[in-house]
């Protein structure tokens, strides 16, 4: 039976995998066939070259191929990136202030991988900026203003 893939989703709203401890990025896909790129492939200091190629069958990526990387795996990567959604989804879903949010997920990540994450200070302007965006949008003139007749 072939390697079952995590996916992770990216900041900018796509999908990453998680391969032996490496991220990657997806490149292109045909059918069911799906063709990722290390997320480091452009990387001043690494340039690497890693790729993967993963089978899609029951919305589960399962590895076909994948390739030799010219750095060391960064398990913190994918680890972080969840804790980075997560974070994110509960200020979607939930009014909690923004240190309860940050301390419910980082008393739920492994001691290890805890230096890695964002400051306080940056996980609260994310917070902050998820509940902005998905809150309506200000006018910006006059002119946006939907006022009723009756005033």
């Amino acid at each position: 039976m072939k390697e079952m893939c995590e996916v992770i989703p990216s900041n900018k709203g796509g999908d990453k995998i998680n391969v032996h401890g490496f991220l990657m990025t997806k490149e292109s896909c045909r059918n069911h066939i799906y063709y990722w790129c290390c997320d480091q492939r452009k990387s001043e200091d690494k340039s690497c070259l890693g790729h993967a190629i993963t089978y899609l069958y029951n919305n589960t990526h399962y590895l076909q191929k994948a390739s030799e990387h010219n750095h060391a795996p960064e398990l913190y990567k994918a680890e972080v990136a969840k804790v980075k959604n997560q974070i994110k989804k509960q200020a979607k879903e939930t009014r909690d202030k923004p240190i309860k949010i940050v301390q419910d997920n980082v008393i739920n990540t492994l001691e290890e991988f805890r230096p890695y994450l964002s400051s306080l200070n940056t996980l609260r302007k994310t917070i902050n900026h998820v509940r902005q965006v998905e809150s309506s949008p200000q006018p910006q003139s006059i002119v946006e203003l939907n006022m009723p007749e009756s005033l």
